[in-house]
């Protein structure tokens, strides 16, 4: 089976090369988003920096829709949520990461069906160039959502969206299981950040 092409040049993936590139990634995306970087430190996020050397990170910063789910919990240290998986306990909010693996044929028929709805979003410009390669359509990728929650597990806020959300791109998804194929949201896992790590982030009067 003919696959994507990423491109990559030999690189020594140090700890050191590899917290390099993801905290430039990282406070790139939030100076983005108009969100202040001056207060944040590496020891802060230690939770979302690189520990050991691994290609996967590199893969994650540069070609996201390319790494598998199980890569991203390994260097991650993600746990999986479920329907059996507990709320935060009072006072916390937890980190989850969405995601729905389709195949890139399907991922261009979503897109389509978007554009002739009349509706570009930047998501799905960006999605198009990074598939633009692709040379198998049916080549697995992994679009990936990441959001925050203090009254309900990871799975829990997903499964209240499945139900309530229908605008925008997630709405996308949700529209898709009839359009495309069901399995788009069946399969779609949701994993945790662990609460230990992103208490962090909580100011001292406890909000975020």
């Amino acid at each position: 089976m003919k696959t994507t092409n990423l491109g990559y040049h030999p690189t020594p993936l140090t700890p050191q090369y590899l917290v390099g590139i993801v905290w430039n990634k990282i406070i790139q995306g939030l100076q983005d988003a108009q969100i202040p970087t001056q207060d944040l430190s590496k020891q802060l996020l230690a939770f979302a920096l690189p520990r050991h050397a691994s290609q996967s990170w590199e893969i994650l910063v540069n070609q996201p829709l390319f790494l598998p789910d199980d890569d991203m919990v390994a260097i991650l240290n993600l746990r999986r949520s479920t329907p059996a998986t507990p709320p935060p306990a009072q006072g916390n909010t937890l980190f989850y990461i969405r995601s729905f693996c389709l195949s890139i044929g399907q991922l261009i028929q979503m897109i389509a069906n978007r554009e002739t709805e009349g509706k570009f979003e930047d998501e799905s410009l960006a999605w198009k160039i990074a598939t633009e390669l692709a040379q198998d359509e049916d080549q697995p990728v992994w679009i990936r959502y990441v959001g925050l929650s203090s009254s309900e597990s990871g799975w829990g806020r997903h499964e209240a969206d499945i139900y309530n959300r229908s605008a925008g791109i997630f709405g996308a998804f949700v529209k898709a299981r009839y359009s495309i194929s069901a399995s788009i949201v069946e399969n779609c896992a949701v994993f945790e950040f662990p609460l230990a790590q992103t208490q962090a982030f909580r100011k001292p009067d406890g909000t975020i």
